[in-house]
This record gives structure tokens, sequence and C-alpha cells, in this order.
């Protein structure tokens, strides 16, 4: 297109591209939290030719942060290269291929701890988040392809089942936003208990203060945790893994002794709590001196309820199952005893065991079987359902803010939901295991940039169309697609132009961002 102007002719074309849809957002939480800038000081270069390492950090973590349809990232250079990232960073997108990530990621292995240090350290600052409730988990990952020489990946248990390979990863966050804080790779065979107290020393040296309340699930406690804690002066909320003896204890207390209380979920708003306050005493290995500890017995009618149906579900399926073997008797292989009683050995789920009997009677075709269920041991596991025990150490605290600050520990899983779904961590087809570890830390980077936007939203009031507040994830799918109009004159640098609808104008004015236009290398 050719256009007169007052002192020439020019060459004007115009051009629309898309652009990483989310950048308005992403970018300005990672510039707040400097993250390019800590990778670059930290893993400095001595020569590059287009980016560095700190940029292809924060490449990595807008990537990560799309609204749908993430690609994989051996693909980066072709997202890289439709997204037109010449318009963000100053570089073609032949920049950003394997080998320079790659590279990236070797770089960044050496420096974990102490990047992220800085990059948490900037975020609790700038965001004035109170760090001292903190939740704490571990979150199996799992990985494709050949890992025979990895020290990390490894078979083992992960939401139920068992990996072929995985690895785990350790996170701690903040009670408040559920902002990570600190993480650590893990083999995939790792216990998490005894991991407790070197974990509470180093995040009390990180954040930095002595006075942490950990709350955690069943398997980051123990009586040698407890101990830690109390030598290092933290504190703790946990639901304690009883012994038998502690089991029958918290099936002989009557009902009516528990104390309702006043949490309802939003979630289950017809599910009930109680709670029975005690002391226990835990002792550990080794004949060590019992320890006090103050305890709650709590209730819930909503687990009472649904461990009553496994129980039922479980008790029809075994009398089923045994009405289906009493027809077979005495016919073909059902002839012989030895492999009717090898079939009644498992006929029903474990629940139902010690409450559904049978006995097998007579000689080999000539059997006889008889089953029933025991009604009183059928109530004698009623007496337990619906009741767990939570151990804590909160001075001040009460019952009630012992109870929620347990329920709070959604937050993490929560955390671990945004790792599966919106970052689709799994799985990861790297080989190396220094690479493994430095791209997880990219995903938790990724992961603190996620909760400050939600966090941010939450306290400015920003509402959702389906929820009371605007998360992160409806945020995203609102910058599911972004367009400039890129303007280039013959003898100059494009010039760019952000096309922005009306609802995205508004959720950045709202979160109060600034002005995406900031962010294109030239922009009108």
């Amino acid at each position: 297109m050719r256009i007169e102007t007052p002192d020439d002719w020019i060459e004007l074309d115009v051009a629309g591209h898309t652009l990483p849809p989310t950048f308005p957002l992403v970018l300005p939480v990672c510039r707040e939290l400097r993250i390019a800038e800590v990778v670059d000081r930290h893993c400095p270069m001595k020569w590059y030719e287009h980016v560095t390492h700190g940029e292809v950090v924060e490449f990595l973590v807008l990537h990560l942060l799309q609204s749908a349809h993430r690609q994989p990232l051996y693909k980066l250079e072709e997202w890289a290269a439709e997204h037109h990232i010449e318009a963000l960073y100053d570089c073609p997108a032949e920049a950003f291929n394997d080998d320079r990530v790659g590279h990236a990621l070797d770089a960044l292995a050496e420096q974990v701890a102490v990047i992220e240090v800085q990059v948490v350290t900037e975020a609790l600052r700038r965001y004035q988040v109170d760090a001292r409730q903190i939740h704490w988990d571990l979150k199996h990952v799992t990985f494709s392809g050949a890992h025979e020489r990895s020290e990390l990946i490894c078979r083992g248990h992960g939401a139920g089942q068992l990996h072929a390979k995985q690895l785990q990863v350790s996170l701690h966050v903040t009670g408040e936003g559920g902002v990570p804080v600190r993480h650590e790779v893990l083999a995939g065979n790792t216990n998490q208990t005894p991991l407790a107290a070197a974990l509470l020393a180093d995040l009390q040296q990180r954040l930095p203060r002595s006075d942490l309340l950990v709350i955690s699930d069943r398997a980051g406690f123990s009586y040698e945790n407890l101990v830690a804690y109390r030598k290092a002066k933290a504190h703790f909320v946990a639901p304690l893994t009883l012994t038998p003896a502690q089991e029958r204890a918290l099936a002989t207390v009557p009902q009516e002794a528990f104390i309702p209380l006043a949490y309802h979920s939003l979630n289950a708003p017809g599910n009930h709590y109680s709670y029975y306050p005690t002391t226990l005493w835990l002792t550990g290995r080794n004949h060590s001196q019992p320890l006090p500890v103050k305890a709650l017995y709590i209730h819930s009618t909503g687990l009472e309820a649904r461990v009553k149906e496994t129980r039922d579900n479980a008790i029809t399926k075994a009398l089923t199952r045994l009405a289906q073997i009493e027809g077979y008797l005495n016919q073909r292989r059902y002839a012989r005893a030895q492999y009717a009683r090898k079939q009644l050995a498992n006929a029903g789920p474990a629940a139902a065991h010690g409450i559904v009997h049978y006995e097998l009677l007579g000689a080999d075709g000539e059997l006889c079987l008889r089953f029933w269920v025991d009604e009183a041991a059928r109530a004698h596991a009623a007496a337990r359902d619906g009741r767990y025990v939570l151990v804590f150490d909160e001075p001040g605290a009460s019952p009630e803010e012992i109870f929620g600050l347990y329920k709070q520990q959604n937050t993490i899983e929560a955390r671990f939901r945004n790792f599966n779904s919106d970052l689709a961590v799994h799985p990861v087809w790297l080989q190396l295991d220094r690479r493994i570890r430095a791209l997880l830390l990219v995903f938790v980077l990724a992961l603190i940039v996620y909760t400050l936007l939600e966090l941010r939203a939450h306290r400015v009031g920003l509402r959702g169309p389906y929820y009371p507040k605007m998360t992160t994830r409806e945020m995203l799918f609102r910058f599911s697609h972004l367009r400039v109009q890129e303007v280039r004159i013959r003898g100059r640098p494009p010039l760019y132009q952000l096309c922005l609808s009306t609802a995205q104008q508004a959720i950045l004015h709202a979160l109060g961002l600034p002005d995406p236009i900031i962010y294109l290398i030239h922009a009108t």
C-alpha cells in the first residue's frame, strides 16, 4: 500500500498476528517478581546470540500459563512462531528452540534453591502475604520414556495407584492465597514422614521465622516429627494415624459427648461436624519416652454416611458372590472343596471381612455352603464411622480454630490440581535429572504467578460468572485469544497496535495491571 505524505510517498504494509494470549496477565507479575532478572543474576552468560537464560525461563512461564491446549514443551519453537513472539522479545522464534531451552535448564539446575528463595521473597514482600501458616504435602509426577539411569524416577504410589515411573514433589504453600514458598523434587518412592524435620528447618531459615504453623496430612506427622516441631519451637495441626488401641479409644466415646462445631462446608452444607477434646500420649520407635499432645476427636456426619454406604455395598457384594458360589457348588470345578474354598476366600471386599461369615461343609461332590451377616460385628464397626483424630500444638487456639485450620488443607490440594490441570505437568518427557529438577522449578514459578493473579483478583473483589470470585482459570479463559496489528513502513522498525476486547480491558483495569502495550517491542 502506497500512502502520500507531505514529504514523500511511503510503502505501508498492515498485517494481523496472534500473540501469546495471556501475556497481559502473566508478564506484569513476572516482571514484578523479577523472574528473568533473578535467573540472569545467578545464571550469567558469557555471551548470547538472542535471549538470556532469564528470558527463556520467563518465556516458559508465559508458555505454561496459556488458556487452553498448551503445546508440549518440545514444540516451543513452533508455538513461538505461531504467536509472533518477536513482538514481545527482540529475537526470532528460532531463538526458543529445543537446544536453547535445554541449555537454560542446565544452567537453572545449579541454582534452583537460591532462585526460588529470591522469587518467593519478592512475592511475599510485594503482595504482603502472611507466611506463618503453611500447608505441606507431596504430589507425584508421572513420566514417559526410558529413565533407567535416573535417581529420581522409579516405581511408586500416587493418587491410590502404582505408577511405573514417577517422582514426587514436596510443596509448601501459604494459608493466605496458597502461594508456593518451597518445593523439592524427590524420588518417586520417597516416604513423607521422615522429611518433616529437615524441611521445617530449611523453611524457617528461608522465610525467615521460627513460629511457623505447619498443617499436613497423616503422612506428614509422627512421634519423631512431634519432637522436631517442639525442638524448633514451631507448631502443627495434622490428622493422626491411629494404633489399634487408639482406634478402640476413639470408638468408645459416646456420640452425645461430642460438641457441635460451627463449621459448615459450602460444597456440603448438610454435613455437620462435632469434636471431643482430649490428650493423647504418643510413643515412637525403640521404646521412646511417651509425649503428651493435645487432640480433637472429630465426627463428621458426611464421612459417617460415606463409610456406612461403602460397608453396606461391600456386604451386599459379598452376599451376592457367596450366593453365586452356592449355586455353582457340586458342579465341575466347584465339586472340589479345595477349589470352592479358594473362591470363597476372595468372595467379598475387605470392608466386609469380619462381618460376613460363611461355612463350607461336606465332602467333594456333596458340598454345602452356609453364610450370614454378623450384626454385632457390623454395629461394632459402625461405632468408629465418621470419626478421626486431629493432633495440634497451637497456643491459644480454640477447637473451632484448629478444625478451621485443618479444613484449609484443601488450599494445597487445589494447588496440586492446578499442577495437574492448568499447568498440565503430566507426563514429563525429559531424560536428565538435572533438567527435570530445573523444569519443575519453572512449573513452580508458573504456579506462583498463577496464585498471585488469583490473590490479586480476590483482594479487589473481582467476581466471576459462576463463583463469588474470579479464578485465575477464568481469567486465562477470558484471554484465550489476542491479536496485534503490525504496521511495517519500508526502512523503519515494525510498529504494533494491540487489540483488546472490552472484557479483557475491564479485567486488567480491575486488577490494576498496566496497559500491555508497554510490553511490545515497538508499539503505537
